[in-house]
């Protein structure tokens, strides 16, 4: 039977052929856990058509959204997972301020999960298969306590890449550097060329998200850099 989920979105980044939207649903007068809408293909990613309003527009972050979906869809870490339905329409019906995100932030007294491995260019970036099926959640909504955005080619470059975009950041007395998938943070960061680019973090806020399994890890990602304009 099919259900609708009322969301704010902290996150439409990019993946595969299309995007990961994800959100936390609106509860009331308050705010419930979190929601990320999946497709039915085996990369689960959704399309642009998929969430487009009837006026032609998609989901804007901080933008209160209602999905129509299918039924729940748990896969290991990512529980968080709502088939959508795809025959269905998605809707704006208003937006938050980021005056509002404070209530929304994640409890996060430790690490982001578990801070046991780094990639080559990264920093506790990433969590072991076997270490990563023990978690219950794939999602956080953190405020960092330093920022900076890198700008570099990645290890794997080829001619006509892009450079990659990570975040360098300090949480809880964590250091992290993690790969950003947002595009508007990306293509922001890309135009103003390779480099390094400090960024206040009074009200800036990231969207974290523990993505699916690449070889023998599950990778931890910036889905989202909320504020930073």
């Amino acid at each position: 039977m099919s259900y609708t989920k009322e969301i704010v979105c902290l996150a439409n980044s990019r993946k595969i052929r299309g995007y990961c939207v994800a959100g936390k649903e609106v509860v009331g007068a308050g705010y419930g856990g979190w929601i990320r809408p999946v497709s039915a293909r085996d990369t689960e990613e959704i399309l642009e058509r998929e969430q487009m309003f009837a006026d032609g527009g998609c989901p804007q972050i901080l933008d209160v959204v209602t999905i129509p979906m299918m039924e729940p869809k748990p896969a290991h870490h990512q529980r968080e997972n709502h088939l959508i339905d795809s025959a269905g329409s998605w809707e704006k019906i208003g937006d938050l301020d980021n005056r509002d995100l404070p209530a929304l932030l994640d409890d996060v007294s430790n690490g982001l999960w578990i801070n046991e491995g780094s990639s080559r260019a990264g920093h506790n970036d990433r969590v072991s298969i076997a270490q990563a099926r023990r978690l219950k959640n794939s999602l956080l909504l953190i405020q960092p306590q330093s920022l900076t955005i890198i700008v570099q080619w990645g290890a794997r470059w080829k001619k006509g890449d892009r450079p990659e975009v990570r975040a360098d950041f300090e949480h809880n007395k964590h250091n992290y550097r993690l790969k950003v998938t947002d595009p508007v943070a990306e293509d922001k960061y890309q135009s103003k060329g390779l480099g390094e680019y400090s960024i206040a973090t009074d009200d800036v806020y990231l969207c974290v998200s523990l993505a699916e399994a690449l070889g023998d890890n599950c990778y931890k990602l910036v889905a989202a850099i909320i504020g930073d304009d």
